[in-house]
C-alpha cells in the first residue's frame, strides 16, 4: 500500500498582510492578549478557492457574518499558520486513507476544509465539504485535534476561519493501492 500526502499546511508562511505575524514561538505568543481580551474586533480569513480577495470580502459584508466595524485580515488560500502537532496529524491521515483503501473506497475529487481556529490556535470546528457523510464525519476527527500557532494580528491573538483545499485521487490494481491527497493550489 502506498499513501502520498502533501498538503500547503508546511509550505507556506504569512506574508500576505503586514499586520499579520507569527510569533518566534507559541510561548512568545501567548504573551499577547487576545484580541477579545484587548477590546479589538479583529479576526483572520482564509480567501476560499476559486475566489478573489475582493469576492471573499463581499460574501462576508453581505452575509453580515461579523460584528459591524470587525478588523478582517484576508489570507491567500492554503496558507496557514504554522501546524504545531503535525506529526500526529499526518499519523492520523494516513490512517484515514488506509482505512479507505482497506474498504474499497474510492477517494478522487476535490475539496475545501474550513476549520475554525481560536486565538490559541485550537480547532473549535472543522467543516468538510466533500459531499460524503462518513467522509465528512472521518475527516472532522483527522482535523479537530489540530494545532496551530496562535495568529498575531496588530498585537493581540486573532481568531481565524482558514480554508485548506484538497484533491484526493485513489489508484487499484491487483497487488496494491494508492490514494494521493495534495492541496489544489500549489503553495
Amino acid at each position: 500500500m502506498k499513501i502520498l500526502f502533501r498538503t500547503a499546511l508546511a509550505a507556506t508562511a504569512f506574508a500576505s498582510s503586514p499586520l499579520l505575524a507569527q510569533a518566534a514561538d507559541v510561548a512568545a505568543a501567548s504573551e499577547f492578549p487576545t484580541c477579545a481580551e484587548a477590546g479589538q474586533l479583529r479576526v483572520v480569513v482564509s480567501v476560499p478557492p476559486g475566489l478573489t480577495q475582493e469576492e471573499t470580502a463581499a460574501r462576508i459584508r453581505e452575509s453580515r457574518m461579523f460584528v459591524e466595524g470587525t478588523q478582517v485580515v484576508y489570507i491567500p488560500t492554503g496558507r496557514l499558520p504554522r501546524m504545531l502537532n503535525e506529526a500526529e496529524f499526518r499519523e492520523r491521515f494516513d490512517l484515514l486513507m488506509e482505512g479507505m483503501l482497506r474498504e474499497n473506497r474510492a477517494v478522487d475529487g476535490s475539496m475545501s476544509i474550513m476549520l475554525q481556529v481560536n486565538a490559541d490556535g485550537v480547532v473549535e470546528q472543522v467543516t468538510p465539504n466533500t459531499g460524503n457523510r462518513l467522509l465528512d464525519r472521518r475527516l472532522q476527527r483527522v482535523w479537530m485535534p489540530v494545532r496551530f500557532e496562535p495568529m498575531v494580528l496588530g498585537g493581540c491573538r486573532a481568531r481565524g476561519f482558514l480554508q485548506t483545499p484538497l484533491s484526493f485521487s485513489s489508484n487499484y490494481a491487483l497487488d496494491w493501492s494508492e490514494i494521493q491527497a495534495k492541496p489544489t493550489i500549489e503553495p
